[in-house]
């Protein structure tokens, strides 16, 4: 199969006007098209042009305010509780990282919050801005039900995903990029938009059987893996 290959420039391009077309601040489409192919690029494409649709979806259907802006609700000394708003979560996080940066130097520290916002893309993007400054870093968030517990039936659990770095001397930092499900959610949907199939043991059927190779479109969730020798490695940021 051959690929196709684009532009950086073409391709942020694209997704920005996108973005713009369907309300977005020029400055905040910029940031998010700039995410998005950022992640392509680090061949995360769960995480890449991948989510545009959802996003412009998204905006459709109320759950991104374009026109929200972050602000802080919260302050003291090195913790910051930040409100999204339902804005862009690049938006969202792009505000906590920036405090993030400003805080530290002052406290040794930083722990920074993040309320009421929507999905903000690969957490890489977000973790080398940190570790660019000499910052080590942890990254967690929620995310909506898609995942069964272990053993489970039913999607009650989110994917989790969790973002360590640490700078380095190297040209670029140490880094960990993974969540607690079996695998990565946007795979399962890029699988599902190509009618191809998914690796064992990523999902499950609706009596919560594990459904094997099979067509993402059969598989009612993806499983979560349990903790401490999980025969379900996570790998989904």
């Amino acid at each position: 199969m051959t690929s196709l290959r684009f532009e950086v420039a073409a391709l942020r391009d694209f997704a920005r006007s996108h973005l713009v077309a369907a309300g977005a601040a020029s400055t905040d489409a910029d940031l998010v098209a700039r995410s998005l192919v950022d992640a392509d690029r680090a061949g995360i494409f769960s995480h890449g042009l991948l989510r545009l649709p959802l996003y412009l979806s998204a905006i459709e259907a109320g759950g991104i305010d374009v026109r929200a802006r972050p602000r802080i609700t919260r302050e003291h000394g090195a913790v910051t509780v930040i409100d999204a708003g339902s804005t862009f979560g690049q938006v969202a996080m792009q505000e906590a990282v920036d405090r993030a940066i400003s805080v530290a130097p002052v406290h040794g520290m930083a722990t920074v919050s993040v309320r009421g916002s929507t999905h903000f893309g690969a957490g890489r993007f977000w973790m080398e801005q940190l570790n660019a400054k000499g910052l080590a870093g942890i990254l967690t968030s929620t995310t909506g039900p898609v995942a069964t517990p272990f053993g489970g039936a039913h999607p009650m659990l989110g994917t989790n995903p969790l973002t360590i770095g640490l700078p380095s001397d190297g040209p670029s930092p140490l880094l960990a990029d993974l969540a607690t499900t079996a695998g990565a959610f946007g795979k399962v949907v890029s699988a599902r938009n190509e009618g191809t199939e998914i690796p064992a043991g990523w999902a499950v059927d609706a009596s919560g059987s594990p459904d094997g190779r099979t067509r993402a479109r059969r598989s009612t969730a993806v499983r979560w893996s349990r903790s401490a020798g999980t025969r379900d490695p996570g790998s989904r940021c």
